[in-house]
């Protein structure tokens, strides 16, 4: 067993600190706590697993306050709070939570003050009922009962008799490693799913209010605050910082504070007016992928698919629209309008945060839906409501524009222009790239958005809604012809739009940047892309797959070795077969500057040798070995899911089983050699470098 080290001794008053930087844009403040954790002697017991749910739903609780926050306000470009463990993660008897801002540099007493206000609500009058019901409501129909002290252990009695309850040969071997590090038990996923359910529906109000208090204990935290080297106002100092945290320390909270009009109408589902006219189904076969699931074409084109039968394997109707197009259906000077598309549209009060009514984004998911049986025809109507209207929610869409203009700030820092360049530096144009102006912001309005808004929303002809239910699917197509069948369509369903903008340059390329910075470094990016020749099929996937593993090993026994000054070094492969097919190897490294052009040739030279000189047929052997370990079983539920259906729509039918080992049994060296000749042959190379000096 590693040994436990002590956990830091606790300060009357917090560690403070107030610095500057080149790298940093705004202000970043970031309040971290240590806080005691379990002795691994107790790891074992029921009251372990629960003291950890109840931890996990501080942090959560906090991030959803924290959302409003930065929601409320505009000059707020990040608000997280997260729990992690301190670098020594096996031995110490702490856990570490942490809040970060990144604000403008003018507000941040303000935003700090408001942040501190939330973390000491949560220490001196808890959350509300609704806040906690979020993470309790987990049931399942075990009836199973303990006490905290209870062992936690693995039964065998009739409670888990038909399920599934396997634990694969990877998860079993980071279980044991777990164990026998930490100390924590091995449980199975079936033990763990009863007990964290048994766990949530024992936990209270005054049990999560317990728990913010020891992690946000003042005397164990620290709380530091860094500003842009040329900021003009003058630096507070530590004793100002330390005020402002004393100040809403000594404020007095009534229980009332924490609630709101919002929180009261969260559960509220506003029942809309509306009754159109349906459509009708016009073709219905069973589909070929899955064929639990019946793909209906309505009369508006609107393909709509259902499973066959209720799907025991959800509690609810899940709905998922996409439309083929996402960003490419926006003009180069309506890309600045894609944020507000997502986030400055009318609320209906059905969640928390306002919810687009169309996201245009690559990945071209339109909306996601959800519902308990009891609202599953308001959950249409909202949809039908959404896809429709061109309201917009004026003060959302005025806090976007503040935000446009914050980010249009940012990229004038010579750190942010830099990286900002050398992302658009590969593709054919920038026009769909680069930041916007600052005049071109401060034209923006809602008229135009509006416009935007009723184009895109005028033709769904194409879209495709993929619904999985727990109801009798005979009962929901009637609301599916109703609320989807009857949204605008023309005649022509909507395509992507290929943009030059969206292709590689033809040509090998390289730039450098150098900018001012603390450390000197080098992070320099190679992309090798393909879009010449390529079709996405099975072979090309696994033998991406391949050469991404061949090329690891590769730069892991060569270049590391050869270098002394290479910080770390990784090759990531992407496929996109959309708006045109392209794959991408991405080499990334960080180093020494003065070592980065040796590094790259480096990395050149090796991709030479393969081409010309072959594939070590022992690295291809590696690679199938890794993947026949880390293949997964085969699943107990063999039917498909919405993620599923939907990638085989949007990949126009074409699904690759990467847990398929034929297809990389197949792979040779030679095969393999001719692949990467090809990538080549018909690729080219683009070389970044940003250069950090001092």
């Amino acid at each position: 067993m590693v040994p436990e080290y002590n956990l830091l001794t606790a300060k009357e008053q917090p560690f403070v600190a107030v610095s500057q930087s080149k790298l940093v844009p705004m202000a970043v403040v970031q309040l971290a706590s240590l806080f005691p954790s379990m002795p691994q002697s107790e790891m074992h017991k029921v009251a372990f697993f629960k003291q950890s749910e109840i931890n996990n739903i501080v942090i959560q609780i906090l991030q959803s306050r924290m959302d409003k926050l930065k929601s409320d306000n505009p000059q707020v470009i990040m608000a997280n709070v997260s729990q992690v463990r301190p670098i020594d993660s096996y031995s110490i008897k702490a856990n570490q939570a942490a809040v970060l801002l990144i604000t403008a540099t003018t507000d941040w007493r303000e935003i700090l003050k408001k942040a501190l206000i939330e973390v000491q609500k949560m220490k001196q009058i808890g959350v509300t009922d609704a806040e906690l019901s979020k993470y309790i409501s987990y049931k399942d129909s075990s009836d199973f009962r303990a006490n905290e002290d209870t062992t936690v252990i693995e039964w065998n009695d009739t409670i888990y008799g038909g399920k599934s309850d396997a634990v694969d040969a990877k998860g079993a071997a980071e279980n044991c490693i777990e164990h026998y590090l930490k100390g924590t038990i091995a449980i199975s996923p079936m033990v763990r799913v009863i007990l964290d359910s048994y766990n949530r529906r024992h936990i209270s109000r005054s049990m999560v209010q317990a728990a913010a208090q020891t992690m946000f204990d003042k005397t164990r935290c620290s709380l530091t605050t860094t500003f842009p080297e040329n900021n003009d106002s003058a630096l507070p100092t530590k004793e100002e910082v330390l005020a402002l945290w004393n100040e809403v320390e000594a404020m007095e909270f009534a229980t009332d504070t924490i609630s709101s009009a919002n929180e009261k109408k969260e559960n509220e589902k506003k029942q809309f007016d509306i009754n159109p006219q349906p459509g009708k189904v016009v073709k219905k076969k069973v589909l070929e992928y899955d064929k639990s699931f019946t793909e209906y074409t309505l009369s508006n084109g609107v393909k709509v698919v259902l499973n066959n039968k209720p799907d025991s394997n959800i509690i609810q109707t899940v709905v998922r629209l996409f439309v083929k197009g996402g960003e490419t259906l926006l003009d180069n000077d309506e890309v600045i309008y894609s944020e507000h598309l997502k986030k400055a549209v009318r609320n209906y009060n059905e969640y928390e945060q306002p919810v687009s009514m169309i996201n245009v984004n690559p990945t071209e998911t339109l909306y996601d839906a959800q519902a308990d049986s009891t609202q599953v025809e308001n959950m249409f109507k909202s949809l039908h409501v959404r896809l429709t209207t061109t309201d917009i929610d004026t003060v959302e869409y005025n806090k976007q524009s503040a935000q446009a203009r914050m980010a249009v700030e940012m990229q004038m820092l010579p750190l942010m222009k830099a990286v900002i360049e050398m992302m658009s530096y590969p593709y054919a144009s920038d026009e769909r790239t680069k930041m916007p102006t600052k005049e071109e912001v401060e034209a923006m309005s809602i008229g135009k958005m509006k416009e935007i808004l009723a184009r895109l929303h005028s033709n769904y002809n194409g879209m495709v809604a993929v619904v999985q239910t727990d109801r009798n699917p005979a009962m929901v197509l009637p609301l599916i012809e109703k609320y989807l069948g009857s949204l605008p369509s023309k005649k022509d369903a909507v395509e992507r739009i290929d943009r030059m903008e969206q292709h590689y340059r033809t040509n090998d390329t390289i730039t450098v940047r150098n900018v001012d910075g603390n450390t000197p470094k080098a992070d320099c990016t190679m992309l090798l892309a393909w879009e010449k020749g390529l079709t996405y099929d099975a072979s090309h996937q696994a033998h991406m797959d391949a050469l991404c593993g061949v090329l690891s090993e590769a730069l892991i026994n060569r270049i590391r070795i050869q270098h002394s000054d290479i910080y770390s070094i990784a090759v990531l492969p992407k496929f996109t077969q959309h708006p045109c097919p392209q794959m991408l190897f991405t080499f990334s490294f960080i180093c020494n500057p003065e070592k980065e052009a040796a590094i790259r040739n480096d990395i050149k030279q090796i991709l030479k040798e393969m081409s010309s000189e072959g594939i070590a047929e022992q690295l291809l052997e590696n690679f199938k070995s890794v993947k026949r370990k880390n293949r997964k079983g085969p699943s107990l539920n063999k039917g498909k899911g919405v993620n599923d259906i939907c990638e085989y729509f949007i990949h126009d039918g074409i699904v690759v089983d990467t847990n398929d080992l034929a297809i990389y049994d197949a792979i040779t060296v030679e095969s393999l050699k001719d692949f990467l000749n090809r990538m080549l042959t018909n690729g080219h190379i683009y070389e970044y470098i940003l250069k950090t000096v001092k």
